[in-house]
């Protein structure tokens, strides 16, 4: 699984991905988790970001979902969709 980096703020955390993750506009090897929630809705949210937790798009990314606040799972969840069932996440 993913490796924790650090605590960015209340809401978000980087993770180094140990792979390169490719996205619609580059490619990066870290991710920030980042949750909050909106008119009642619980969200979590997966970014491509920098060495240093600065996001660098704003497209979210596969792993990120509704109906909780759980930055491990949305990256399990975002290790799955780009490596596949194969891949340990434990």
């Amino acid at each position: 699984m993913g490796k924790f980096v650090k605590q960015l703020s209340d809401t978000q955390q980087l993770w180094s991905l140990g792979w390169k993750l490719e996205f619609r506009t580059g490619n990066t090897e870290y991710v920030v988790t980042s949750f909050g929630r909106h008119m009642e809705v619980t969200e979590t949210f997966v970014f491509p970001a920098d060495s240093n937790g600065k996001i660098i798009s704003w497209t979210e990314l596969p792993g990120s979902f509704r109906g909780d606040l759980d930055h491990k799972k949305a990256i399990r969840d975002l290790e799955l969709n780009y490596l596949g069932d194969g891949y340990e996440t434990t």
